[in-house]
C-alpha cells in the first residue's frame, strides 16, 4: 500500500515552524531550532561578558541556550549525565514593570538601592536553589546540610529553612510580600528585612564550591535585557560583576546603547573592559559568517516541514532565485532602452564596426554606454571600444557603476525599479538580524503557498522582492511601538529613506551607491554644538537601539563615545521599501541641524542634503513603493 500523497505546508504552518521569532515565545522549541554561531564557545568562558545587539539578533536566544534547561535538550545526546557538564548557567530576564517599581520620590535614592539589593539577592538566590532541585530530580546528589539552610535563611532575613524545599518556599512567601509592599512604600518602609547585597548569593556559591559536582565547574547568571535596569540598579549589578570573581560571572544580554552605566555603587570604581568583562557585539561576531549561519538555521527550520509532509525541499540557497546583474537588467526593462539607443546612435553615424561592438557587448554594458555617454556628453565610441577592448579604466568604471545601474533603468516609471532576491542579498537585508532574516525567509515561503507553487520550487525574484517591500515597511510601522522616540525615528527613516532613492536613482555623474551618513566634526560646524549635540545623540542612539539605524565604526579617530566617531545608515531591511543599495558603500555628510530637521522639517532638510549633492529635489518624482508615505513628503 501505498501513503497517500502529502497536501503540502499551510502559511500558518510556515509561520510557526520558520517565521517564529521570539526565544520567549518559542519555548523548548528555541532549543531545537539552535544553530550554534562560531563565537558560541566564546560565551563559556570563565570571564563575564557582555553580549550586544540590537532587536532581533538573538541575544535572548544565546543567553537561554547556556541556561541548564538549554544545555539539557543541547547535550541531550551526549554520553554521561548533568554532573559532567563543564557549566551551569542561571537565565534571568528583566522585568521592566517590576525594576521600574524601585523607584520614585516616596523614599531616598539611597534607600531605593538598599531594597533593590534586596530584591536581587532573592531573584539570584533563587535561581540557583530552583537549579539545586531540578538537579536533584535529574539523577544528582547535591546535599548542603540543615545547619548550611539555616544560615543561608539568616543572610537573606527569611523564616528559618533546614532543606531546600523549605528555603525555596520561605525564599518565595517572602519575594511575594516584599515585592508587596513595595508597591506601597510610602506605607511600610520599615521592617521590611533586607539582605545585604551578594552577601547571599556568595554564601550558597561557597558552599556549592565546597561540593565534589561544583568544585571545578564554571557557574553563569545569564542576565537578559540589562538596558531594562535603571542607572543606579544597573550601578549595583555592576558592583556584583566586579566583585564576582571565581565563584561566578555574568553573561549580560544588552541593546547596543543599553550599557549606560560603568561605574560601581562606589562612584570611584568602575567596570572596564577586558579586565573586568569581554564585549561580544553578536553583529560584528557573525557578519563574516553570517551567510552560512543563517543557512543552517533555516534550515534546521525547514526540516520540521519536510519531515511533517514528506516532502523533499533543497538546500536553503536554491531556494531562491539569484539572477545576474544582466538577467535583472533585462528583467527590469533594458532592452528596450538599449535598442532605442541603439538606433540613436547609428542615426548620428556610429560607424558598422563600432555598431557591431556595440551589438557584443551585455545588456547592463549597453545601458552603461547609453548612460555614460549622456551624462558627460561624450561620444559613445570611446566607451564601446574601451568596454570591448576591456581596458582597465572602462572596466574598473564599469564595476564601479554596474550595481548603482540598476537602480535608474526603470526611473520615474511605475512597479518594481530593482530586484532583490537570492540567498546572498537576504543576508544582507537583513544584516546579521536573525529575527528579519526569519520574517524574509518565512515571508517569501507563505507567498509561495499562497501563489500555489510546491513549497521545494524555486521562489522567483519578483516574489522575494515584493516581500522584501513588505516586511520593511512593516518594521518601519513597529517602530511606532518600539520606543518613546516612535514619532521622531519614523521621520527619520522616511526622510533618509528618500535622500538615498534619490541618490541611487541617478548614479551616473555622482558618486555611485552611496547608503551611507557622517556628521561633520564640531570645528568643522564652528564651535560646540551642545545641546544640539545632545538632542542628535538622543535621537541616533535610540534609533541604533531599535535597528532603525546601523552604525560602524568611523576613519576619523574621536572619542568613541562621540557620535562623530561613527559613520551611519539605515538598517538594509528599509532598502527595498525605499529603492536603494542594501550594500555598504559611500557616504554623505549630513549636519547635526540638517539631522534634527530631518524630523521637524523633513522637507527643507531633504531638499538642503539633495541638492548639496548635486541633485534637484524637483525632477524627482516619488516612486510607487512612496505613495503610502505621499502626505509626508507632500
Amino acid at each position: 500500500m501505498t501513503n497517500p500523497p502529502s497536501t503540502g505546508p499551510t502559511e500558518q504552518e510556515i509561520l510557526d515552524l520558520v517565521g517564529a521569532l521570539r526565544a520567549e515565545s518559542l519555548g523548548d522549541q528555541v532549543f531545537k531550532y539552535f544553530a550554534e554561531p562560531a563565537f558560541f564557545p566564546n560565551l563559556q568562558s570563565r570571564q563575564s561578558c557582555l553580549l550586544k545587539g540590537g532587536r532581533g539578533t538573538g541575544k535572548t536566544t544565546l543567553l537561554r541556550c547556556l541556561s541548564y534547561q538549554g544545555q539539557a535538550v543541547l547535550r541531550a545526546a551526549e554520553a554521561g549525565g548533568v554532573a559532567e557538564w563543564p557549566f551551569y548557567g542561571f537565565f534571568w530576564r528583566i522585568n521592566t514593570n517590576r525594576v521600574a517599581a524601585f523607584a520614585g520620590p516616596e523614599i531616598p535614592d539611597t534607600r531605593w538601592s538598599k531594597l533593590f539589593g534586596h530584591y536581587v539577592n532573592l531573584e539570584l538566590t533563587d535561581l540557583v536553589l530552583e537549579f539545586l532541585e531540578w538537579a536533584v530530580a535529574h539523577g544528582c546528589s547535591v546535599e548542603l546540610g540543615e545547619s548550611f539552610y539555616e544560615e543561608l535563611s539568616v543572610s537573606l532575613n527569611i523564616d528559618t529553612s533546614r532543606t531546600l524545599t523549605e528555603v525555596r518556599q520561605h525564599l518565595r512567601r517572602s519575594r511575594t510580600q516584599f515585592q508587596a509592599r513595595i508597591n506601597n512604600i510610602a506605607d511600610s518602609n520599615s521592617n521590611l528585612g533586607l539582605s545585604m547585597p551578594g552577601h547571599p548569593v556568595d554564601l550558597l556559591v561557597t558552599q556549592l564550591r565546597q561540593h565534589e559536582m561544583f568544585r571545578k565547574k564554571k557557574l553563569f547568571f545569564l542576565i537578559d535585557e540589562y538596558e531594562s535596569l535603571l542607572d543606579y540598579q544597573q550601578e549595583l549589578f555592576n558592583t556584583f560583576i566586579k566583585q564576582s570573581s571565581d565563584l561566578y560571572v555574568f553573561k549580560i544580554g544588552v541593546k547596543e546603547m543599553g550599557f549606560r552605566r560603568h561605574a560601581t555603587i562606589n562612584p570611584h570604581e568602575h567596570l572596564s573592559s577586558p579586565a573586568d568583562y569581554d564585549v561580544i557585539n553578536i553583529a560584528e561576531q557573525l557578519a563574516p559568517r553570517f551567510e552560512r549561519f543563517a543557512e543552517d538555521l533555516v534550515a534546521s527550520r525547514l526540516r520540521s516541514l519536510s519531515a511533517t509532509h514528506v516532502q523533499s525541499i533543497p538546500s536553503v540557497r536554491l531556494l531562491f532565485e539569484s539572477p545576474t546583474l544582466d538577467e535583472e537588467a533585462v528583467r527590469l526593462g533594458v532592452s528596450p532602452l538599449n535598442e532605442e539607443y541603439r538606433r540613436v546612435i547609428c542615426a548620428e553615424g556610429l560607424s558598422g564596426g563600432d555598431a557591431s561592438l556595440f551589438d557584443a557587448l551585455t545588456p547592463l554594458q549597453k545601458f552603461f554606454v547609453r548612460t555614460w555617454s549622456k551624462s558627460t556628453r561624450t561620444h559613445p565610441t570611446g566607451i564601446i571600444r574601451g568596454l570591448t577592448k576591456r581596458q582597465p579604466s572602462w572596466i574598473r568604471r564599469y564595476g564601479n557603476y554596474s550595481f548603482a545601474l540598476l537602480f535608474s533603468i526603470r526611473a520615474g516609471k511605475p512597479g518594481r525599479h530593482k530586484l532583490y532576491a537570492g540567498w546572498r542579498t537576504i543576508c544582507r537585508l537583513a544584516n546579521a538580524n536573525v529575527r528579519y532574516l526569519l520574517e524574509l525567509v518565512a515571508g517569501m515561503l507563505q507567498e509561495q503557498i499562497k501563489n500555489g507553487r510546491q513549497i521545494g520550487s524555486e521562489i522567483p525574484a519578483e516574489v522575494q522582492t515584493d516581500r522584501a517591500y513588505e516586511v520593511g515597511r512593516k518594521n518601519l510601522q513597529e517602530l511606532e511601538r518600539q520606543s518613546d522616540q516612535a514619532a521622531s525615528l519614523t521621520k527619520v527613516v522616511l526622510s533618509l529613506g528618500r535622500v538615498f532613492e534619490v541618490l541611487a536613482t541617478s548614479p551616473t555623474g555622482h558618486t555611485p551607491e552611496v547608503t551611507q551618513f557622517v556628521l561633520p566634526s564640531a570645528t568643522e560646524v564652528g564651535g560646540t554644538p551642545g545641546d544640539i549635540e545632545r538632542r542628535v545623540a538622543d535621537l541616533l542612539n535610540e534609533a541604533v537601539n531599535v535597528s532603525a539605524l546601523v552604525r560602524y565604526p568611523g576613519s576619523k579617530l574621536q572619542e568613541p563615545s562621540s557620535v562623530r566617531s561613527y559613520d551611519y545608515s539605515l538598517h538594509p531591511i528599509f532598502a527595498a521599501l525605499f529603492g536603494f543599495s542594501y550594500r555598504r558603500k559611500r557616504k554623505i555628510e549630513i549636519t547635526e541641524e540638517e539631522f534634527l530637521a530631518l524630523v521637524s522639517e523633513p522637507k527643507w532638510a531633504i531638499n538642503r542634503i539633495l541638492m548639496r549633492q548635486n541633485r534637484d529635489p524637483s525632477t524627482a518624482e516619488i516612486p510607487d513603493q512612496l505613495r503610502l508615505f505621499s502626505s509626508f513628503y507632500a
